[in-house]
């Protein structure tokens, strides 16, 4: 039987004047991939709302770890939709 290899993917977080990444996530495709890497910018945008600390000016770069040299999607936490984070 045939098993399919589920695409590894690397976040990287790019917060102000720093950059932090996150390895290993394990995700069907690079659709998918952005539609968890824009459910992740406004979870963190609610937490700087709830925390009062701007997150607007964040982004997060999204890269197939099997082609490391090309992003996938960039996701900029300011073109992500106020309804997604605000009640």
């Amino acid at each position: 039987m045939w098993s399919r290899v589920m695409p590894t993917y690397r976040f990287e977080f790019h917060e102000a004047l720093r950059t932090s990444a996150v390895r290993g996530i394990k995700l069907d495709d690079d659709e998918t991939a952005t539609a968890e890497a824009v459910q992740t910018a406004g979870e963190m945008l609610l937490d700087g709302v709830v925390d009062d600390f701007d997150r607007v000016d964040w982004a997060i770069k999204i890269f197939n770890q099997s082609d490391e040299a090309h992003a996938v999607a960039v996701i900029r936490f300011s073109d992500v939709p106020a309804s997604k984070y605000r009640s």
